[in-house]
């Protein structure tokens, strides 16, 4: 009777598994189509705002209102690109780097000037650098949000005996 208990209770946390699973699939589907369809007018009001702000002539406002419409299009779509990536199933690239570039990389992109206090026994490591990358981008900008301007950002790497850690310290 035990032993059917037990199995009668996995089956069913299978098959809340499952119906979780095609939940998630649905959602995948539906995040894929809302995104194509808010894409579409997307790009024709950049265009339109594009335009608008091209053809303004003197007219100040006008090229203000268009270029504040454009930027805003562009931050929408940035927010529906990141949705889809939220919901798409990832599949690392996993390849041996130094975390050290990879860091420096993110630094560039976001445009944010850090103290480099990198540990020389930091070994490479099997990431996906381009999601790693991205995953520093986003601390990097978080923490220069987060400061007053000009404040330090300092990086720091250091070995530790299951792994390696990553410090970004600011003064926010």
């Amino acid at each position: 009777a035990e032993e059917l208990a037990t199995a009668n209770e996995s089956l069913q946390a299978a098959e809340a598994a499952i119906r979780r699973a095609e939940r998630l699939a649905a959602l995948g589907q539906l995040t894929a189509g809302l995104a194509h369809e808010l894409r579409n007018p997307l790009a024709s009001i950049k265009g339109s705002a594009d335009l608008l702000a091209r053809r303004s002539g003197n007219d100040a406002m006008t090229r203000e209102l268009g270029e504040i419409i454009s930027s805003e299009v562009d931050r929408t779509n940035l927010l529906v690109t990141r949705f889809l990536s939220f919901a798409r199933p990832l599949d690392p690239q996993r390849e041996t780097i130094d975390i050290t570039a990879v860091i420096d990389r993110a630094a560039a992109h976001a445009n944010v000037e850090i103290a480099r206090d990198y540990s020389p026994d930091v070994p490479p490591l099997a990431i996906d650098p381009a999601l790693m990358e991205q995953v520093f981008i986003n601390l990097l900008s978080n923490a220069a949000q987060a400061s007053e301007p000009g404040s330090p950002i300092t990086v720091s790497t250091r070995r530790k005996p299951h792994g390696i850690e990553i410090d970004i310290i600011d003064c926010g």
